[in-house]
C-alpha cells in the first residue's frame, strides 16, 4: 500500500517537472516577441513624432492621442520581456533587463506628465475653435449689416433691382412681384435678412457646441488612458525589482 502510494507521488512529481519545463521552453519565444513588440512600438513613436510641431497644440494633441491610442503594444511587448524572471535568459538579457525595468519607471513618469500637457492643449484648441467660429460669424454679420445698410439706403425700384442682381447668383432669375411698393419689399427683406442673421448666431453656438463635445471627449478618453497607462507601467517597474537585484 505504501508503494503505491509512493509511486503516485512519483507521477505526480514528475507530471509536475514535465509541466516546468514545458513552460521553461516556452519562455524564450515569449521574451522574443516581446522585444519585437517593443521595437514595433518605437517605429511607431518615430512615425508620430517626426517631424515634431512643437508649440501647436493641435499637433501636440493628436500626437498625444495616437501615442496613446497605441499603448497595448509596448504595453504587452514589456509584459512578455519579464515574464518568468530570469529563467531562460541570454547573458546579454540579464545586462540589459534592469535597464528596461528603469525604462518602466520613466515611461509611468512621462505618461503622468503628458496629463497636464493634454489638458492645456484640450483648453488652447476650444479656444482656438471659439475664436475662429465666431471669427467667421463675425464676418459673415458684417457682410449682413452691409447689405441691410444698402437695402434701408435705396429709394427706387431700379436701384433695389440691381442690388438684388449684384446679390443674388448669376444663374439665378429675379422675380420681383408687381405692384409691391418699394416700402414692402425692403422691409421684406429687412426681415429676411434679421431672419438669417438669426439663424446665424444659433449654427456658430451649435458649431461650438458640437466641436467641444468632440474635443472633450477625446481628452477625458486620452488622459485617462495616459493615466491609467501610467499606473501599468510603475507598477510593472515594482513588480519587475528582481531585475535590478544582483544575485
Amino acid at each position: 500500500m505504501a508503494n503505491a502510494e509512493t509511486e503516485q507521488v512519483t507521477q505526480a512529481v514528475r507530471q509536475l517537472w514535465k509541466s516546468r519545463a514545458a513552460w521553461v521552453r516556452s519562455l524564450q519565444p515569449m521574451h522574443w516577441i516581446g522585444y519585437g513588440l517593443i521595437l514595433l512600438a518605437l517605429l511607431d513613436l518615430g512615425e508620430i513624432l517626426i517631424p515634431p510641431v512643437l508649440l501647436n497644440p493641435n499637433w501636440e494633441f493628436q500626437a498625444f492621442g495616437q501615442i496613446i491610442e497605441r499603448i497595448p503594444v509596448a504595453l504587452i511587448g514589456f509584459a512578455f520581456v519579464f515574464l518568468g524572471e530570469k529563467e531562460e535568459r541570454a547573458r546579454w538579457e540579464l545586462v540589459f533587463l534592469p535597464i528596461f525595468s528603469w525604462l518602466l519607471l520613466f515611461i509611468g513618469i512621462v505618461y503622468l506628465l503628458l496629463i497636464p500637457l493634454g489638458i492645456a492643449n484640450t483648453i488652447r484648441i476650444d479656444r482656438q475653435i471659439t475664436n475662429q467660429v465666431e471669427t467667421q460669424a463675425s464676418q459673415l454679420g458684417q457682410q449682413i449689416q452691409q447689405a441691410r445698410e444698402q437695402i434701408e439706403g435705396i429709394s427706387s425700384q431700379e436701384e433695389l433691382e440691381r442690388l438684388l442682381a449684384e446679390l443674388a447668383p448669376a444663374d439665378t432669375a429675379l422675380n420681383i412681384p408687381n405692384g409691391q411698393s418699394l416700402t414692402t419689399l425692403k422691409n421684406e427683406l429687412l426681415t429676411s435678412i434679421a431672419e438669417n442673421e438669426t439663424v446665424l448666431s444659433s449654427q456658430a453656438k451649435e458649431s461650438i457646441a458640437s466641436r467641444r463635445q468632440g474635443l472633450l471627449e477625446k481628452s477625458v478618453k486620452w488622459n485617462l488612458g495616459s493615466l491609467i497607462a501610467a499606473i501599468l507601467y510603475v507598477t510593472m517597474w515594482r513588480d519587475s525589482r528582481w531585475a535590478r537585484v544582483r544575485k
